[in-house]
């Protein structure tokens, strides 16, 4: 790329967002439906551009490189968010907005909220995508179904996996009461 050290890589990255990581990261997240930190991806991918940067010489195209680091990026996070999680560590930032907002849409404390995430993280793409879209982009079941996301019967069947696997990792049993998440799920 020919920016300079690592160092004035990284710099350049966090001051300017030259490359839009921040956006990117935002599509990425949204496109894998996951429920990951925003700014702990963030850091990771332009930790990552910024010492690669130095190795890199056009190819492939400058916008499938950073999508490669950025899918490297997010691997890392969930590994570590598991290991971390197993080994009994507690969440890596307690004001992280994203447990937040769980742990208050669960209804319980903060310290669950990483394994909500997880346990909904580990689920197959379709069951993440009907959970992201009715839970935390508050979509009607009727209107995620005629965007084309199947018939009522499979959104709700997606919609159950997720709650059930949160459910699992965390003992919640709120699903539906007052406080619970939306839509009647």
């Amino acid at each position: 790329m020919g920016l300079g050290s690592a160092r004035a890589v990284l710099a350049r990255l966090i001051d300017d967002d030259p490359f839009e990581i921040g956006p990117r990261c935002v599509e990425r997240l949204r496109t894998d439906a996951l429920l990951l930190s925003l700014k702990q991806v963030h850091l990771r991918v332009v930790a990552r551009v910024a010492f690669a940067a130095q190795r890199y010489r056009g190819t492939p195209p400058l916008t499938e490189w950073l999508d490669q680091r950025i899918v490297e990026s997010v691997d890392e996070v969930l590994r570590e968010e598991r290991e971390a999680e197993r080994g009994g560590l507690p969440a890596t930032d307690a004001a992280e907005p994203l447990y937040r907002h769980v742990a208050a849409a669960l209804g319980t404390e903060h310290a669950l909220a990483r394994r909500a995430c997880i346990a909904f993280n580990d689920q197959p793409l379709p069951v993440r995508h009907a959970f992201f879209a009715v839970v935390i982009e508050r979509k009607t079941i009727s209107r995620y179904v005629a965007e084309g996301n199947g018939p009522p019967s499979q959104v709700k069947a997606h919609l159950r996996s997720a709650t059930d696997a949160i459910r699992a990792a965390t003992s919640w049993r709120d699903f539906g009461q007052e406080g619970g998440f939306p839509n009647g799920i």
